[in-house]
């Protein structure tokens, strides 16, 4: 018994420090954050119906440059966008690639967007700002209206 009561002593404090060392170096680990969607269901809180748009483009050259720009939908209440229309290019020429999609409880006054000089076939890459667009009832943004916002860098 003199032995085993030893010896029990000794796992516990093996235990302990176990314990401690591992709260030490948990502290120190980065949190990871959920990057999708909460569960609340507008639907249910807001008794609307969700509502799907495929947005149109009135083009503005100005705003698209020689090399192109890429545009990433910003979520946001009362809309997010679908998973796989989330990001479109327009290019020089009247070219583009992809299409946006939303689903809306109503269709707000503008969308804000991701936005990035990009040329047509380049890889994906973090976006430079805000771009903050009005949006008709048609679900036609006029890129002649749109606003470059803050870039990310200066939040």
């Amino acid at each position: 018994m003199k032995y085993g009561i030893k010896s029990l002593c000794s796992v516990l404090c093996a235990l302990l420090i176990v314990f401690a060392v591992a709260n030490t170096y948990a502290a120190d680990a980065p949190t990871r954050v959920n990057v999708f969607s909460t569960s609340t269901d507008w639907e249910a809180v807001t008794d609307l119906r969700l509502r799907q748009y495929d947005i149109d483009f009135r083009r503005d050259e100005k705003l698209i440059g020689n090399t192109g720009l890429e545009i990433y939908i910003l979520d946001g209440f009362p809309c997010y966008g679908q998973p796989d229309k989330t990001q479109m290019w327009f290019g020089p020429g009247n070219a583009t690639r992809n299409n946006i999609r939303i689903v809306c409880l109503y269709l707000p006054e503008e969308l804000k967007f991701g936005w990035r000089v990009a040329t047509r076939n380049a890889l994906q890459d973090a976006t430079t700002g805000i771009l903050t667009c009005p949006l008709s009832r048609d679900a036609i943004v006029d890129m002649t209206g749109c606003v470059k916002g803050k870039e990310w860098k200066e939040f």
